[in-house]
């Protein structure tokens, strides 16, 4: 699902990608099932905060962001990911 140009799934399976982890690999290390991976790079569904805090983390390990531009990046994934909960009058932060 894209939000002002930016694509959470698509996003996320570039960072995957790009330090060469699989689908599998990932779920393993963010403590999630290989579906729910799949689930959130095709945009069925999105990480609840505490998923997407490990996925952050191990993508921040992982050198998964751009050089530079971590804080951004990481900030962006954040907010595409709670922008849809602060709509339903959830707060997270």
């Amino acid at each position: 699902m894209r939000e002002n140009g930016f694509d959470f799934g698509s996003e996320l399976g570039k960072m995957r990608t790009r330090i060469g982890l699989t689908q599998a690999i990932l779920a393993s290390l963010v403590g999630v099932s290989e579906v729910t991976i799949r689930n959130w790079e095709s945009g069925t569904s999105k990480p609840k905060a505490e998923r997407l805090k490990k996925l952050i983390e191990v993508l921040l390990q992982r050198d998964a962001f751009t050089s530079g531009k971590e804080r951004e990046e990481v900030k962006s994934l954040w907010a595409h990911v709670r922008r849809p909960l602060m709509k339903s009058g959830l707060k997270i932060l």
